[in-house]
């Protein structure tokens, strides 16, 4: 499921916070504890506010007893009523296995390799995971990540709600944002509140049993969102970069799991279709691949190929493994705010800044990236 992108005018303000627990129960991992909370990075268990005057407790409200825990994190404020679950399969259980370890440190009480990740366990992973995925954005698009991450959300709000399933997903959508939106994940900006939502659901054939691959799908879209919040999100950006970006974060994970576009989701029984590298080799060699320009032009991925998924990644690869620092510099230059004597602002302007951003950043002019990005993936990337 990929996400679909809305607009809706609301307000925002925080709740104090409380330590209770959500779904009617105490954090078993923290009990709300003070210390343990500051511990794990958490500022509160709820009820906190979500976006206009929806808190996390008219939520809980709406829906009723689906198990919704809430977290709010440095950057984020999550909701998850995700239920147990059992790793299978050798990938699943080793790369919990590293999460364990690492969530361990901030979370003493968490079983090494349980043989159930128990609803509490899954919304701190979740929490866990979210927090990384900002880190990550964080160290490729910031010219400076020690200075500018807070600035990534200084003035904007994460949410993240991973419901049970694809019910539990509409009743929250019909409930609180109305006509106009429809789907089972979707993304959704709320300029005036400056919050950006990502919401989807567990229960979907491509994730009952893989966590990887939910994982792959979310950090996907919060990458996307991150993005769409870094410098303020003010006018849209060339929906290639989006979407390599978000690619690109995703398979860092895993690319077993991380093949998804329009057309397509993630099928347990697919053979290497995953393995992008070689088919974008292959394209490339065939002169098939788009250009650059061609590439840029849309603001929206609704419409966009397979092979246009494929391509966004292997440009993003293509700019953060040849200079890092230049693309966060292109980047910070793309995402800059218009000024005043700029506006209103067009299609033109928005492509002109792109064009001018690569530029400043390593030089290239449209022609020359294409060039430049071709000898790369024949140079890089195998042939099968």
């Amino acid at each position: 499921m990929l996400a679909l992108t809305g607009l809706l005018l609301a307000a925002m303000s925080a709740l104090p916070p409380q330590t209770a627990g959500g779904a009617g129960e105490r954090d078993p991992y923290t009990r709300g504890e003070p210390q343990a909370m500051q511990r794990a990075g958490y500022r509160s268990f709820g009820p906190f506010r979500l976006f206009r005057d929806v808190t996390s407790a008219k939520v809980d409200e709406a829906l009723g007893d689906v198990g919704l825990h809430w977290i709010e994190t440095e950057h984020f404020r999550i909701g998850c009523s995700l239920g147990a679950m059992r790793p299978s399969g050798s990938r699943e259980r080793k790369a919990l296995a590293a999460e364990l370890e690492t969530l361990r440190e901030r979370l003493p009480g968490v079983p090494r390799r349980p043989s159930r990740v128990d609803p509490w366990l899954r919304a701190h992973l979740w929490a866990a995971r979210a927090e990384r995925t900002y880190e990550r954005f964080a160290a490729l698009a910031c010219p400076d990540p020690e200075r500018d991450a807070r600035r990534i959300d200084s003035q904007r709000s994460y949410v993240l709600l991973l419901f049970g399933d694809a019910a539990q997903v509409g009743r929250f959508r019909d409930a609180f944002l109305g006509e106009g939106l429809s789907g089972e994940a979707f993304r959704w900006s709320i300029p005036v509140g400056r919050v950006e939502l990502y919401a989807t659901h567990g229960a979907a054939p491509a994730y009952l049993d893989s966590e990887l691959a939910l994982r792959c799908n979310v950090t996907y879209a919060l990458t996307r969102n991150l993005l769409d919040g870094y410098r303020g999100h003010t006018f849209p950006v060339p929906a290639w970069l989006s979407v390599g970006l978000g690619h690109l974060l995703a398979r860092e994970i895993s690319p077993r799991y991380d093949y998804f576009a329009e057309d397509r989701d993630y099928g347990p029984d697919d053979v290497r279709v995953w393995d992008w590298a070689p088919r974008v080799r292959a394209r490339v060699s065939h002169g098939m691949a788009r250009s650059g320009r061609a590439l840029a032009a849309p603001f929206d991925d609704a419409d966009f190929s397979y092979a246009d998924h494929m391509t966004a990644w292997s440009r993003v690869d293509h700019l953060v493994s040849t200079d890092p620092a230049g693309f966060a510099r292109f980047v910070h230059a793309l995402k800059a705010p218009f000024g005043p004597d700029e506006e209103p602002i067009t299609v033109e302007a928005l492509h002109q800044r792109h064009w001018q951003a690569l530029r400043e950043a390593f030089g290239w002019t449209p022609e020359e990236w294409d060039r430049a990005w071709r000898a790369w993936v024949l140079a890089t990337y195998p042939r099968r």
